[in-house]
């Protein structure tokens, strides 16, 4: 028997806060299954974190303002060639 076998529960006291806050306190079941669902989502995490996503999603921001920068200059430039026509 591994040691996540048996399920177990956790009580999260919060009895400090109490006066601070309207924080309800309840128990929490934790079992293998959620134990194995936490550590896979800090997996992913990590590993998101990793690829660095919010560098990249900047970098895509700024092509497309340059893209509609450029639309807007080309647009302009075809607006006075037509008026020229």
């Amino acid at each position: 028997m591994s040691q996540f076998d048996t399920q177990f529960t956790l009580e999260f006291s919060l009895q400090e806060y109490d006066e601070k806050t309207d924080i309800e306190v309840k128990a929490v079941k934790v079992d293998k299954s959620a134990l194995e669902r936490y550590v896979q989502l800090e997996k992913e995490i990590h590993a998101s974190e990793g690829k660095n996503v919010l560098k990249a999603l900047r970098a895509k921001e700024d092509q497309l303002k340059e893209l509609e920068d450029n639309v807007a200059r080309l647009q302009a430039v075809h607006d006075e060639c037509v008026k020229q026509t």
